[in-house]
């Protein structure tokens, strides 16, 4: 049994992690230990470490929690338990997203760590993520992973799916490497009955909803509040980029003209840019998968056709 103290010196972690990693990969003979420990003990990688408030950690715990990756990638050449938990249930992984390392998670994720574990508190690698204002720097982490084609471990799809991860985000190129992977379930719904096309759809994310589609997503589905993704699409609050389609979208805009409501934002969107990602959205909001002829009604309430383009 080691022992250190919390308030020891990075560098001097280091070193004591170091020691602790070497001593548990050479042979029993080689290794000075107490009468009373066991051959077995030492040449063990999951060798708890006391620290002296008295609370046992691995290795891989501590080096997670300081961001030591190299002895992470050590210890799991030496086919350490990367989920193995704290006296919180915490595992590497959860403290690395804790403390924002992002080589670190990269790491444990590459190895195979389990993204669908809690610890006592019923946290997760994502909420702890979010607690630490680390969301966007885990979402890069992720997503740049999926897209090398590495899809993330998780025992529990409920607390952490790829797919639903992705469509949230709605990284297309990340989507297609998931399809690729033939590892996802398309049709998979949370616990409020949303599937990742509908998060693709309400979120407006066109090209990853369009990735769903053509994957073979069933986009008749509907949630436990009976949404579908064409009602989720019509839901959808406007995110223009540009301050005069924010204007006709808005009440007061309608009012300018006529009080004519656009039968939908994504239209009024179409009417402004002449742009093909909207004409893609009414023709999923209309329910249909296939090319048809549209019309859209402009400013004025005038019905103006759209082509196939």
């Amino acid at each position: 049994m080691v022992t250190y103290c919390l308030c020891c010196s990075k560098s001097n972690l280091q070193t004591l992690l170091t020691t602790v990693v070497l001593c548990s990969t050479m042979p029993s003979s080689a290794v000075t230990r107490q009468p009373s420990e066991s051959s077995s003990t030492a040449a063990d990688p999951e060798t708890p470490i006391r620290t002296s408030q008295g609370i046992e950690l691995r290795s891989i715990h501590i080096a997670a929690r300081y961001g030591s990756v190299e002895i992470i990638q050590q210890l799991v050449s030496f086919n350490c338990d990367m989920n193995s938990k704290t006296d919180v249930d915490d595992t590497a992984l959860l403290i690395s997203a804790r403390h924002k390392h992002t080589q670190c998670v990269k790491v444990l994720a590459l190895a195979g760590a389990d993204f669908g574990l809690l610890n006592k508190f019923g946290h997760s690698v994502i909420s702890v993520a979010e607690s630490s204002k680390w969301c966007i720097g885990l979402e890069r982490v992720i997503l740049e992973l999926i897209r090398f084609g590495v899809v993330p471990h998780s025992s529990n799809a409920s607390v952490f799916s790829p797919l639903m991860y992705v469509a949230q985000a709605g990284d297309a190129e990340a989507l297609k490497s998931l399809v690729k992977a033939q590892e996802v379930i398309l049709d998979y719904q949370d616990e409020e009955g949303f599937s990742a096309a509908m998060l693709a759809a309400m979120n407006g994310h066109v090209e990853a909803f369009r990735v769903l589609v053509y994957a073979g997503a069933d986009v008749k589905l509907s949630n436990k509040s009976g949404d579908t993704v064409v009602s989720l699409s019509e839901k959808r609050q406007p995110r223009h980029d540009r301050e005069g389609d924010a204007r006709i979208c808005s009440r007061e805009g309608q009012q300018e003209h006529g009080g004519r409501v656009l039968r939908s934002t994504l239209c009024c969107k179409a009417w402004r840019r002449e742009s093909s990602e909207a004409f893609e959205w009414e023709r999923i909001r209309s329910g249909r998968t296939g090319w048809r002829w549209l019309h859209s009604v402009d400013a004025c309430g005038h019905r103006r056709p759209w082509k196939d383009v």
